[in-house]
């Protein structure tokens, strides 16, 4: 059995870790992988400086496994790396989030439109289910639960649209997502379920009108809802 590390673990060198199961790429993605989670509950806030010595005391790794990793979240956007001044989790200007949402509602609406017309019975039931469930998580009040679920949920639509571009497209793009989602996750959490599951009524219906139209309203009031001050 893969033995977890603790955060409060002391030092060890990666060698240990290796002897007791973890080997170096799945030692890298799990220290990247908690990095970014994080990051997505904002453990970790945006502009936070980044001390690798301070990182690597508590992985208990080396200092090169921690630039590895976060030479692997700069790639996907949640931290920069500034000569000279050091490494910061993500500040997202303006820009970038709404350059993030006309893509997805470019990409999306085209997911959800396919989604209509290729459905089959076991799709339509697990993204019910999970907009069931998101709804009733958000009704009462387990915000925690919501982020992994409304990934779960867009990423079955993907798969619903059976294209492997437009899934591979989103893949890359999910975690950003999530995170954007994160930021207005209180603001947003039942309306943003009702959304969901009026995109899964219009697939029930297998109408890629107005699966689309209902997909473009979603991501439209998501994005001005984070355009709003937080609240």
């Amino acid at each position: 059995m893969t033995k977890v590390k603790s955060d409060n673990a002391e030092a060890m060198p990666d060698e240990y870790w290796l002897s007791v199961g973890l080997d170096h790429r799945s030692l890298g993605q799990t220290i990247t992988e908690r990095l970014r989670d994080q990051i997505l509950i904002n453990q970790l806030k945006p502009g936070e400086r980044l001390i690798a010595d301070d990182l690597a005391l508590t992985f208990g790794v080396s200092r090169s496994m921690i630039r590895e990793a976060l030479l692997l979240l700069a790639t996907e956007g949640f931290i920069n790396i500034i000569p000279r001044k050091g490494t910061f989790v993500t500040q997202m200007s303006a820009k970038q989030a709404n350059d993030l949402f006309e893509v997805r509602l470019l990409l999306e609406g085209q997911v959800a439109s396919l989604a209509a017309e290729r459905r089959t019975a076991e799709n339509l039931r697990d993204l019910r289910e999970t907009a069931d469930f998101g709804l009733a998580a958000a009704l009462a009040g387990n915000v925690d639960q919501l982020p992994a679920l409304n990934t779960r949920f867009h990423n079955l639509l993907a798969d619903t649209a059976d294209n492997d571009y437009l899934t591979e497209t989103l893949s890359r793009l999910s975690n950003i997502i999530q995170w954007v989602y994160s930021r207005r996750i209180i603001e947003r959490s039942t309306d943003s379920w009702k959304e969901h599951l009026r995109i899964v009524d219009a697939i029930e219906q297998m109408d890629p009108n107005a699966a689309k139209a209902a997909a473009h309203d979603h991501i439209t009031r998501a994005w001005a809802a984070y355009q709003q001050p937080a609240g």
